[in-house]
């Protein structure tokens, strides 16, 4: 997985994140056109303002384990890549010795 497509990721995160704001916050003005603040239990659209809370709440801690899930995946792809070019190396150099001692007894 690239940066871009991790970023491109985040962005679109952010972006249904910030409709979902958008609308809760719609429709909470909407029902408080209509509830006053003593009857607002038990009508359904407080109901259905509630449910879209949770559902926002849910939502965002969903994305930011995502989030740290994805960030964990980058460290670890990172420390691999360091890994895999620091035994590269060693390979190459023990495969450098290894030609020059042929030639050592070649001759």
């Amino acid at each position: 997985m690239t940066d871009e497509t991790l970023n491109t990721a985040f962005a679109n995160m952010s972006l249904v994140s910030s409709q979902l704001i958008e609308q809760t916050e719609k429709v909470q003005r909407w029902v408080g056109v209509w509830l006053s603040d003593d009857d607002e239990f038990g009508h359904p659209e407080y109901e259905l303002v509630e449910r879209h809370k949770r559902t926002l709440e849910l939502y965002q801690e969903l994305t930011d384990r995502i989030r740290l899930s994805t960030k964990y995946m980058q460290f670890d792809l990172e420390v691999t890549k360091r890994e895999n070019a620091q035994l590269l190396k060693l390979l190459n150099e023990l495969f450098d010795k290894y030609e020059t001692s042929d030639d050592l007894q070649g001759d």
